[in-house]
């Protein structure tokens, strides 16, 4: 349902990766780059996941081994710094 999310999840911010958050944001920044589909699809995507009370940031989080969590509040809280912050999406 949210392939986008987890794709950036797994390919930019997982832990196996190895880049900082900074560095993470800045290769997807760069490779992807606003305009792009992948940057629609991630916006809408991202709008959605926030909207729905029944995704958990916390499952997305640690199965795309960026981190764990203790609970959906904190994985939420951090979703929206590394996501909405990090890349400068402004969700309605």
């Amino acid at each position: 349902m949210f392939e986008h999310i987890n794709y950036i999840l797994a390919n930019y911010f997982s832990a196996e990766i190895g880049h900082s958050e900074q560095e993470a944001v800045d290769c997807l920044r760069q490779e992807v780059g606003h305009g792009t589909t992948l940057w629609k699809e991630l916006h809408l995507q991202l709008t959605r996941a926030f909207a729905d009370p029944e995704f958990s940031w916390k499952s997305a989080l640690s199965r795309n081994n960026v981190c764990d969590l203790a609970d959906e509040d904190t994985a939420r809280k951090y979703a929206e710094k590394l996501l909405r912050s990090g890349l400068k999406i402004h969700l309605r």
